[in-house]
């Protein structure tokens, strides 16, 4: 996932592999929860910088800190751009809400809970990526 960041010259791709990294390191040592907390900030991470991304190369400015700091306008940024849809913007706010409610799943077992909910915030984030790619590559193509 960080190879496919720094292919795509995304910013902080550093802070991306310290998450990434805390995350396996935490699943190893039985940190449950903060395992799956690292996840979502890595695929928080990821989004960020898709919209910054998508600002800076394809809108020719900066992303308000305020929209980069804060998870939900960074989603709208991305919806309204047209890189993710509604119900990916939806599937994305879902997910990302299921990651920060640690420990509400009572049947299952909190090892399976951390990897099931990390494989979700990786696979969600790595969408996000090709998504922007795609984009951003139709976008070029069009004629002016």
């Amino acid at each position: 996932m960080a190879a496919l960041a720094r292919e795509m010259a995304l910013e902080n791709v550093n802070v991306l592999e310290h998450h990434l990294k805390r995350a396996a390191e935490c699943y190893e040592a039985s940190q449950w929860d903060d395992c799956t907390s690292n996840a979502r900030k890595a695929l928080e991470c990821v989004l960020q910088e898709c919209a910054a991304t998508w600002s800076r190369e394809i809108e020719d400015a900066p992303l308000p800190a305020s929209t980069y700091n804060t998870a939900r306008l960074v989603r709208e940024y991305l919806q309204k751009r047209g890189i993710i849809t509604e119900k990916e913007t939806d599937a994305m706010r879902s997910n990302y809400g299921l990651m920060s409610d640690l420990g509400s799943h009572p049947n299952i077992g909190k090892r399976d809970e951390a990897r099931m909910l990390r494989q979700i915030a990786l696979i969600l984030a790595e969408y996000a990526m090709v998504t922007l790619r795609t984009t951003m590559d139709a976008h070029r193509a069009k004629p002016v």
